[in-house]
């Protein structure tokens, strides 16, 4: 069975009167697929190479209902930016809505996150329109400081921007009050030791306030799968089945036969490099250095909970 692509306009509210108050925020989403085809991302092939996008009045309306009692919405958009002029337009246009409606006091949470590509932090119009709207945190794939790699995953955007300027795009974003989270995957064909050696300088140089540090997933669909199924890498063919071990082992599981490494020292790498990034003292730092700017505790405590959290992850890792 094959489910038909429903148009997006007039979609059924979720019920969220249900929801048991115990999350920190609250998700919505404005659009389906992302303009981009990375080829481990699985967000493409789900969405069948479309990326359709709401009404941004719909968006409106249905942040207009959000329950009282959330503070921060995620908007869970796969790129909520986008590439084309219309698309960046439309981003722009519901940061413009966001701040109107919020200054009428139509809207009752004050933050928002969301995910968007390395060309968001290029465009000052863009973020400063976001930071007035109240987002706190954006989301950012920078995959990789290694250009072959960039080539492998099919990121011409980043490679468009150059890893070069990677520092640069973080810095516009932070000087607009906004923290960056910035996702880098390691365990491509192209990385060796010495990738890994200025990954991990660039992690310690760059400024990130959160990281999402990861090894490559082969995730069923994507081009990377087909290469590493074709080439007899797999070691995790058994679908549907084989999905838990997919899901358990995300951040820095194994699941294919790697190139340069050792699967326990890529493993050990992973874990080591994330909890140097989130050891105490430079979580304090990173706090102290979003207050001195922002001279906001909220945002420097907020740097701090969401650094916590992000490190449980990987102390309670098995490697």
């Amino acid at each position: 069975y094959i489910g038909k692509l429903e148009p997006l306009k007039n979609l059924k509210l979720p019920r969220r009167d249900l929801f048991k108050k115990k999350y920190s925020f609250i998700p919505v989403s404005t659009s389906r697929g992302c303009p981009f085809n990375c080829s481990f991302c699985a967000i493409n092939k789900f969405y069948r190479g479309t990326y359709r996008k709401r009404d941004v009045e719909d968006v409106i309306e249905e942040l207009k209902q959000l329950p009282k009692g959330y503070d921060i919405v995620f908007f869970t958009d796969g790129n909520m930016y986008g590439y084309s002029k219309e698309d960046i337009k439309r981003f722009k246009t519901i940061c413009k809505r966001i701040y109107e409606e919020k200054s009428k006091g139509n809207l009752n949470f004050k933050y928002f996150m969301c995910y968007v590509s390395v060309n968001a932090l290029a465009d000052i119009d863009a973020l400063e329109l976001a930071s007035k709207a109240g987002c706190s945190v954006l989301l950012v794939g920078f995959e990789s400081i290694n250009p072959e790699s960039l080539k492998e995953m099919s990121k011409g955007i980043n490679l468009k921007y150059g890893v070069d300027s990677y520092n640069h795009l973080i810095k516009n974003a932070q000087n607009r009050n906004m923290l960056v989270l910035g996702e880098l995957i390691v365990g491509n064909d192209s990385d060796d030791m010495e990738t890994l050696d200025r990954t991990r300088e660039f992690i310690k140089k760059a400024d990130l306030d959160i990281l999402r540090l990861q090894i490559l997933q082969p995730f069923p669909g994507t081009r990377v799968f087909e290469k590493l199924k074709n080439e007899g890498r797999l070691y995790l063919k058994n679908f549907p089945e084989d999905w838990k071990k997919l899901r358990d082992g995300f951040l820095v599981g194994v699941n294919f036969k790697l190139k340069h490494f050792k699967e326990k020292e890529l493993q050990r790498w992973v874990k080591k490099v994330a909890l140097e990034f989130y050891s105490l003292k430079n979580i304090l730092a990173r706090a102290w250095k979003v207050f001195r700017v922002s001279k906001n505790i909220k945002a420097a405590l907020t740097v701090i909970v969401m650094n916590i959290k992000s490190s449980k992850t990987y102390i309670n890792l098995n490697v």
